[in-house]
């Protein structure tokens, strides 16, 4: 049995893909399975193989829970062998049930242990044969304690079209091994996302096949951010994710699907927003795609709106209690955001492709930098979206907080906002696009707490792209915090 873990494990199951709509009526369903008897653990895995594939996805570690994913084909009964060892010996097995019907399987696993390293493999349980292990060994590792120092290593990206051939930013990656990854949105760039929740289901299948994203996903978690192009689709149908009912039906086969956790109590839940701490570090993921945003092209609105809202008042309300709990323990927070946070958007009224940033709802943007800053809170944003580096140690930023953006990981260049950022590279992209490259470009983010209230924050900027003679690093940013 695996140490702190019970006989008795909680996990979620995605039910079956049904119309987007219809499901959004009535809350998100959840069933409690129990582990598999002793004598059946012990049996040999080694079995003729059923056939079966899956890959694994595991994402939002707490301190002793995760969320894992496996998306499967040809698999019957799909189950979970995790353990403390690479080659799962002494593994707990969570009972088996069939996938979803494009394929997925998801799980809720608790009764962790602390900054501990754990394997997992997916299981397939044919009719009237044993159980089989299939896919590869997957690690992740749990949250350290809250309030002990230490140092945490994340790799930040965005924008991955899928189709360049090349991962020369998932390798160095891989390379440099980090604690976890953060996907800032654009996890593909798919032109059929519809009403349908198994077209959203589909999309994420395409996007963790690819070979660089099963690699990174293979040595740890993937913290996802949602964002435009996967939301919604791509093309005339990217809309801006005003409450569309593409966007509701992601949602909904988020929560199928994706390995996040949802902080929105509501039911229907609609904001998929959260937060986690390791440390003295407070992680805050943001939802700028829930169905509360205020339509800002088709009012006609002022980017300084006070009647314009991003994040709507349910999550601007959690958001609120994530700063003052961080003031009060003492805790630096690092914000992740699919779309820029500095500069102002032209209008009114505002173009079509500015109107989904933050520079579109300036008094809200504004009021949470004013929030945090009353508070003595100590903000550091990540951002994606805008297809190139971007970095400002908070010059351009209202009360002084720093902000990165992570893209692209292979998309073609483009950016917004240059004027609002210190440093941009390559320099002289415009909004329309430069050079037309694969760009492979991610920051490395090193946090170190001595665990005495000094925390130092280390932004890397990596440039992967053979073209430019990467792997390299061209820029560094380091802000150093005493709470």
């Amino acid at each position: 049995m695996l140490p702190h873990m019970g006989r008795r494990e909680l996990f979620r199951l995605g039910g079956a893909a049904i119309a987007a709509l219809a499901v959004l009526r009535q809350p998100f369903l959840h069933r409690h399975e129990d582990d598999e008897p002793a004598a059946t653990k012990a049996r040999s895995q080694k079995k003729p193989p059923s056939g079966a594939t899956a890959v694994a996805w595991s994402g939002d570690a707490t301190q002793t829970t995760v969320e894992i994913s496996a998306y499967t084909t040809g698999a019957t009964s799909v189950g979970l062998a995790i353990a403390t060892s690479p080659d799962l010996s002494g593994a707990t097995y969570l009972a088996p049930a069939p996938p979803n019907s494009s394929g997925w399987k998801k799980w809720s696993v608790t009764g962790l242990s602390p900054g501990t390293t754990y394997y997992h493999q997916a299981t397939d349980t044919p009719a009237h044969k044993p159980r089989q292990l299939i896919g590869t060994v997957s690690s992740l590792r749990t949250l350290r304690p809250v309030g002990t120092g230490g140092t945490t290593r994340i790799a930040i990206g965005c924008c991955q079209h899928n189709d360049t051939g090349v991962s020369y930013a998932f390798d160095d990656m891989a390379a440099w091994a980090p604690d976890r990854f953060v996907h800032v949105g654009d996890f593909g760039y798919p032109n059929y996302l519809s009403t349908n929740t198994s077209t959203h289901m589909r999309n994420w299948a395409e996007s963790c096949n690819v070979p660089g994203v099963r690699a990174i996903q293979a040595k740890g978690c993937m913290d996802y951010i949602s964002s435009d192009h996967d939301t919604n689709g791509s093309g005339e149908n990217n809309k801006p994710n005003f409450n569309d009912p593409v966007t509701a039906a992601d949602i909904t086969a988020w929560q199928q699907v994706v390995p996040a956790r949802m902080e929105d109590s509501r039911q229907p839940r609609r904001g998929r927003y959260r937060a986690d701490v390791e440390g003295n570090v407070r992680f805050v993921k943001l939802d700028t795609r829930s169905l509360d945003k205020t339509d800002t092209v088709g009012t006609g609105a002022d980017p300084r709106s006070p009647n314009s809202t991003m994040l709507g008042a349910t999550q601007l309300a959690w958001l609120k209690s994530q700063i003052d709990q961080a003031a009060q323990q003492r805790q630096v927070i690092i914000m992740y955001s699919d779309v820029a946070w500095n500069g102002v958007s032209p209008g009114p009224p505002i173009p079509r492709t500015y109107c989904d940033k933050w520079p579109s709802y300036i008094y809200e943007r504004d009021l949470i930098s004013d929030y945090a800053k009353s508070k003595g809170a100590n903000l550091f944003i990540f951002f994606g979206d805008s297809h190139g580096l971007q970095f400002d140690d908070g010059t351009h930023e209202k009360n002084g907080f720093p902000s990165i953006c992570v893209a692209p990981l292979d998309s073609p260049l483009h950016m917004h906002f240059q004027d609002a950022y210190q440093w941009n590279y390559p320099a002289g992209i415009d909004e329309g696009g430069g050079p037309y490259r694969s760009a492979q470009h991610y920051v490395r983010l090193t946090i170190q707490d001595n665990g005495s209230g000094q925390i130092t924050v280390t932004a890397e900027a990596r440039d992967c792209s053979a073209e430019t003679g990467g792997p390299k690093t061209v820029n560094t940013m380091v802000k150093t915090y005493h709470v």
